[in-house]
This record gives structure tokens, C-alpha cells and sequence, in this order.
């Protein structure tokens, strides 16, 4: 039983502690080429719909 509310626990924490993570890999080193920079904003788009 306890590993199903760790799980639980652990997939609510994922979303957001991806969304941090993933801003800060696009700041210091994707924001630096266009294309990419395109992609990740509509990558970011996406998770943003999720909330």
C-alpha cells in the first residue's frame, strides 16, 4: 500500500518539477538557436495546457 501513495505522490510531483527543470535547460542553453527556441515554445505551450 505504501508503494502506491509514493507513487502517487511521486507522479504529482513530476509535472511541476519538470516544468522547472525544463525552463532552465531552455534558458542557459537552448535559447540560443532559433529553431529551437521555436520548439521548445511550443513544447512549453502544450505543458502549459496540461495545468
Amino acid at each position: 500500500m505504501s508503494w502506491g501513495i509514493s507513487l502517487i505522490v511521486v507522479s504529482i510531483l513530476a509535472v511541476p518539477g519538470f516544468m522547472i527543470g525544463f525552463g532552465l535547460i531552455n534558458k542557459f542553453f537552448l535559447s540560443k538557436n532559433e529553431s529551437t527556441k521555436e520548439t521548445t515554445n511550443k513544447i512549453k505551450e502544450k505543458l502549459g495546457s496540461l495545468d
